[in-house]
């Protein structure tokens, strides 16, 4: 078989060399992670703002955030809410403690 840059490759019969991506599936996931998180992942629970971060990004990757066609798959604005409402100014006349704290999954 021949690659995108030329190189031939041997594979077994019956192997595809580029896997069909699977999108609704990987949107699937992404939306749902976004809903709750699965089992395997708990341990992360700490870090769930990186896996909102994650998340969206790869349904942006996807393309599911476009709202072109009025099939939104997550909230925007829920999130977008969401990630305000973890944010912490801190102490008002020097700013210390500002930044993210942790909270409730969405």
């Amino acid at each position: 078989m021949t690659s995108t840059t030329g190189s031939t490759q041997n594979f077994p019969d019956g192997i595809d060399p580029l896997p069909t991506l699977q999108l609704k599936r990987h949107i699937n996931y992404f939306s749902r992670c976004l809903r709750k998180l699965p089992g395997a992942y708990t341990a992360l629970d700490t870090n769930r703002l990186t896996l909102v971060h994650f998340a969206v990004q790869s349904l942006d990757l996807l393309g599911a955030l476009d709202n072109s066609g009025g099939n939104e798959v997550i909230n925007r604005d829920a999130i977008i809410e969401w990630v305000y409402s973890l944010y912490t100014s801190g102490n008002d006349e020097t700013g210390v403690g500002a930044g993210f704290t942790g909270g409730t999954f969405l």
